[in-house]
């Protein structure tokens, strides 16, 4: 049974953290898109990280995010700019 996908376009995004205790972000599509100040707070255990899965990103900006502990899965990234003299952060 697939999901219902959700588009989300034009929105920014400021200051997320781990989207605010969300444990999983899946089936979303961003199109342009902007996260400012985005990131996924480091966990101890694997078990409890937060998961991205079936989510597309295109044509969208980043400014001064990361992802601490996450897992990615079937992500489609097509177009991500960076804006900002801090790169992005996968750890």
């Amino acid at each position: 049974m697939n999901a219902t996908r959700i588009h989300i376009e034009n929105q920014v995004f400021n200051g997320k953290n781990s989207w605010n205790g969300t444990t999983v972000l899946d089936n979303l599509d961003f199109i342009r898109c902007r996260f400012e100040s985005c990131f996924s707070a480091p966990v101890k255990n694997p078990k409890d990280c937060f998961v991205i899965r079936n989510v597309v990103i295109q044509r969208c900006t980043e400014q001064s995010s990361s992802l601490h502990t996450t897992r990615l899965e079937n992500i489609l990234i097509d177009g991500l700019l960076h804006s900002g003299r801090s790169l992005p952060f996968l750890w």
